[in-house]
């Protein structure tokens, strides 16, 4: 919550980032895989992905038909400014891949704020295509524009 908070601060434009609840993030300890970049005790840089399970953070529920078996959802990633820009989010979504196929999922969805740039183009150079943008109500997302991006593995 920590990083969460020190990555938030640093944001130009507010609604780039959708924080992640206490109560998300300890049901992710639980349930999902947590995934945590340290130094001498520092956490660096934190993701989560959310496997393939019936729940509202699992972004297959905005597919209409989707079977949720299918589809682990990358729900965040967070990486100290100092450490941005050392392809940290690029390992994250490798890992994403490792483990959508280890839980037999054969996609992986995300959501990017259309103006984070840096962020697009981390999924575009892991082969993500964005489905459509959309409107990401209530809960962390405060109503804010999403692009929805899908890799097929």
């Amino acid at each position: 919550m920590q990083l969460q908070a020190q990555v938030c601060s640093k944001l130009d434009i507010p609604k780039t980032f959708a924080l992640t609840t206490e109560e998300e993030l300890l049901e992710s300890i639980l349930v999902d895989y947590c995934y945590g970049i340290f130094s001498d005790n520092q956490l660096l840089a934190f993701a989560i992905c959310v496997l393939n399970r019936e729940t509202p953070r699992n972004l297959s529920s905005l597919l209409p038909q989707a079977n949720c078996l299918d589809y682990i959802t990358f729900d965040t990633i967070q990486v100290h400014e100092a450490y941005r820009g050392y392809g940290i989010q690029q390992f994250f979504l490798q890992e994403a891949e490792h483990l959508a196929k280890r839980v037999n999922a054969p996609y992986i969805l995300a959501t990017v704020a259309p103006h984070n740039l840096p962020s697009h183009r981390n999924f575009d150079k892991a082969n993500y295509q964005t489905l459509r943008t959309l409107n990401m109500e209530g809960g962390t997302y405060g109503n804010a524009a999403r692009d929805l991006v899908c890799k097929t593995l």
